[in-house]
């Protein structure tokens, strides 16, 4: 008997691999041409820094009758800007997308790994669903990963980039993730259109179910939409600059061109005559914060409060704003739902909050309190005292009523309060007041020698005689200020919050 030949064997090996590596690319490049949209692999390729990514479970395969090594999503490892995260992708040309047992076993052991070794995940999904074939096997599998995807919640950020239909159980997963990015052409929908038709008879096309406009202006489920699956992967790769890898670390630090000491003189005369005059805080936000650093997340959802990020003198931080060009900047049901779970997510991966106030107060109509105005403050009201990173507020023109305690005072958690010098601040306006006072002999008179001052019941300079504001500045010099304050107190530490598993926040 002939004797093997080791070095003819391990020739053999890696033909067998090369054979393999080769069947890949060539059944990843015979896939249908679909224009606008491409396959896992190509996906992935965009999302990841060039020469970076790095496929894992590459040889996992289904057990059709045709087998492929993209069975309906790829996994990979690389960089965006040089930042390390996972990421898959769904690869619509096996069975739509769908997801069977085979593939839950490969996203279980990717959140696995994210959440271990502390690594961002981002999906990039287009999935008809479950694949029912599946049976319980599918059922186990999604459960145990909407598992792993609520322990990775809080621990290192997920992004969903939608790109085509995402229906059924994949919806749930992505919705569970931080932010979602969709394309103009996507859908995220519980189920798709025939079978929503046979259970409730209704006749509407995904789009009408669960399109962008459905989850931007109603649902506020999905942060950003896009015109194409280009653009979208883009916006993940802008966004994901903006976050840090994991709740053990500070959001990321950019050496920026932007003088901390620029001035902004235009900001002295920003401000309308009238008092309740709407105006546009998007040139107020610009002009201090460093230069295009700005990135509006959920603009179409409660247009009234602006949530973004940005960098100040490079630092990265969450924003707060009310705008007063819709609801003159008042808070709905829809704003302080934004609210909570903006404030949320800057809580669990140490941003510190920049609040930049102009609210006549929260809404107090009958429709207000039938969507649950009260339950939705509440919910804003635990996220904002539960942020554990600096908070800091500039009250530009008002903060009335029930909106004072939402958006930084210091009885609130508040660090450090800012007001510009013909800020308004109080229960409510000097104007409303002396419109109460005709019931009242002792607030009248207390408004009348005000008056008599050259003062007002709202002056800035009465909470700042009482250290309820830290300062009241010339709004040209906010900028400097504000990263001054952000340099100087970015290690404070929340120590007297209680430790707990969870408040139990009303819903």
């Amino acid at each position: 008997m002939t004797e093997p030949n080791p070095s003819k064997q391990k020739l053999t090996d890696l033909a067998r691999l090369k054979q393999a590596e080769q069947w890949l690319q060539t059944s990843d490049q015979s896939r249908p041409n679909r224009p606008g949209r491409q396959s896992a692999r190509e996906r992935l390729k965009v999302l990841f820094d060039p020469g970076t990514g790095q496929e894992l479970f590459r040889f996992v395969r289904n057990r059709l009758d045709k087998p492929s090594f993209s069975d309906g999503i790829v996994c990979a490892s690389g960089e965006i800007q040089g930042r390390p995260l996972l990421a898959w992708a769904s690869e619509f040309e096996t069975m739509g997308g769908s997801i069977g047992a085979l593939q839950t076993r490969q996203l279980n052991e990717l959140y696995r790994l994210a959440r271990q070794s502390g690594l961002p995940l981002v999906s990039l999904v287009e999935s008809g669903g479950a694949r029912v074939t599946d049976g319980m096997e599918i059922m186990e599998g999604y459960a145990e990963t909407l598992k792993e995807a609520v322990y990775l919640s809080g621990v290192v950020p997920q992004i969903t980039c939608v790109l085509g239909h995402c229906i059924g159980a994949p919806a749930f997963v992505a919705t569970l993730t931080d932010f979602i990015v969709m394309d103009q052409n996507s859908t995220l929908c519980v189920a798709g259109a025939g079978v929503n038709k046979a259970a409730t008879g209704e006749e509407l096309d995904e789009q009408a179910l669960g399109g962008p406009e459905v989850h931007t202006r109603h649902s506020g489920a999905v942060h950003f939409v896009e015109p194409d699956e280009s653009s979208a992967i883009a916006r993940v790769r802008q966004l994901f600059s903006y976050l840090p890898l994991t709740q053990a670390e500070r959001p990321p630090h950019y050496q920026t061109n932007d003088s901390p000491q620029r001035e902004a003189p235009e900001l002295n005369q920003i401000l309308p005559a009238s008092p309740d005059a709407p105006f546009d805080m998007l040139p107020v936000l610009k002009a201090v914060v460093d230069q295009d650093s700005l990135l509006e997340v959920q603009a179409a959802f409660a247009p009234n409060l602006i949530t973004a990020f940005a960098q100040l003198g490079g630092q990265t931080v969450g924003i707060l704003a009310n705008q007063s060009l819709v609801l003159a900047g008042a808070l709905d049901s829809k704003a302080l739902r934004k609210m909570a779970r903006f404030l949320n997510f800057l809580s669990s991966f140490n941003f510190p909050l920049v609040c930049f106030v102009d609210v006549p107060g929260l809404m107090p109509n009958s429709s207000a309190h039938r969507e649950g105005i009260l339950t939705y403050g509440s919910q804003a009201l635990s996220a904002i005292g539960h942020l554990k990173g600096l908070k800091v507020s500039v009250v530009v023109r008002r903060c009335f009523g029930g909106a004072y305690f939402l958006l930084n005072p210091k009885v609130g958690g508040g660090d450090l309060v800012y007001a510009w010098p013909g800020a308004m601040i109080g229960i409510m306006s000097d104007q409303a007041m002396s419109s109460f006072a005709g019931h009242n002999p002792v607030l009248h008179k207390t408004i009348e020698a005000l008056h008599a001052q050259g003062s007002r019941m709202d002056d800035p300079f009465i909470p700042a005689a009482s250290a309820y504001l830290d300062d009241i500045i010339e709004p040209a010099l906010t900028r400097p200020i504000l990263i001054q304050a952000l340099t100087r107190f970015s290690n404070k530490r929340q120590l007297d919050i209680p430790p707990k598993w969870l408040p139990n926040i009303p819903l």
